[in-house]
Parts: C-alpha cells; sequence; structure tokens
C-alpha cells in the first residue's frame, strides 16, 4: 500500500484529531493533574477532543480516570468493546 492511500484509508475509516492550542493547554494540564509524561498527556488530550470514553495504550495507568469522562485501559484489553462504543486505541 503506497502512503497516500494509507493516508486516504485513514481519514475515510476513522476520526483524525488535529492539535491546536487548546489541545495543547489541555496536554499541559493532563500532565500537572495525573503525573503523566509529555506524549501520555499528549494522547490523553487528542482522546478528549475527540469524546473518547476510553482509550487503549500501554503508557498509562490502566483505569485511570480522566476528568470522569475517560478510562484509560492497558493494550491488552479486559473489556470487550462493540463496534458503537467510542474507543481510541493508540499502540506503540
Amino acid at each position: 500500500m503506497k502512503i497516500s492511500e494509507f493516508i486516504e484509508t485513514l481519514y475515510q475509516n476513522y476520526e483524525v484529531v488535529v492539535g491546536n492550542k487548546q489541545m495543547l493547554l489541555t496536554t499541559s494540564q493532563l500532565r500537572r493533574e495525573h503525573a503523566l509524561t509529555y506524549w501520555a498527556s499528549l494522547i490523553g488530550a487528542a482522546a478528549l477532543t475527540s469524546a473518547a470514553k476510553m482509550l487503549n495504550s500501554e503508557d498509562m495507568q490502566d483505569g485511570l480516570v480522566i476528568r470522569e469522562t475517560m478510562n484509560f485501559v492497558l493494550t491488552l484489553l479486559k473489556h470487550s468493546l462493540k463496534q458503537s462504543d467510542n474507543f481510541v486505541g493508540l499502540f506503540s
């Protein structure tokens, strides 16, 4: 698959969140509030921006709740997810 085809597929199948000033400010707040790394905070801020209810990442504590709206889940999911679930998955 060509890179251009991958990009087209990505935008067709997923919500792509573009960073902005507010997301960077949220990133900074999450770092302070939860002692996360910059990158983990940025991932969390992007997920919050997209209104995700659950974020799958190996970089954050399993079960961590952010702003009472989003749960972090370890890479090996402990929950069964339906297609309708508002879920963001990020893998290293």
